[in-house]
């Protein structure tokens, strides 16, 4: 979590939380989810709003899980597979993981299919969001 978040909310938060690196980042919060074969890495809000999906493997579980400086900029530093978090992305999200093997817990609702609007509308906000994170990864590779 960064470091506004644990301010905002105290310590009130149980369980295995660790602050992130203040590396000039967007302040956000960050879950990282072991599923077997993968790891997926969730920023939850700022610049950058995103999941990531990441091969489990040594390298990775080691700079995930077993370092104390980790940070925004380190994390998406490792690459993986990205996806946005822009309008519909819940829905888009869903087959992406599910196309590696990740699914959802069963009864889980589905999402109705987009229409030709929203689909559109999403595809104008996909632009921006794909120039955002080339931007973003460019800077990151800079500080790291």
């Amino acid at each position: 979590m960064s470091k506004s978040t644990q301010i905002a909310i105290g310590y009130q938060i149980q369980g295995d939380v660790d602050l992130l690196e203040d590396d000039g980042s967007d302040p956000t919060e960050v879950c990282i989810f072991d599923f077997g074969e993968w790891f997926v890495v969730e920023f939850f809000r700022g610049r950058g709003s995103e999941t990531r999906l990441f091969m489990k493997n040594s390298r990775n579980q080691q700079i995930l899980f077993g370092e104390s400086t980790l940070s925004v900029k380190r994390i998406r530093c490792l690459g993986g597979d990205k996806h946005d978090h822009e309008f519909l992305w819940q829905f888009f999200c869903r087959q992406w993981l599910a196309n590696k093997g990740i699914n959802p817990n069963p009864g889980t609702e589905t999402y109705r299919n987009p229409t030709a609007d929203q689909l559109q509308q999403r595809e104008n906000r996909l632009g921006r969001w794909k120039r955002e994170i080339e931007y973003l990864e460019r800077q990151d590779r800079v500080y790291v």
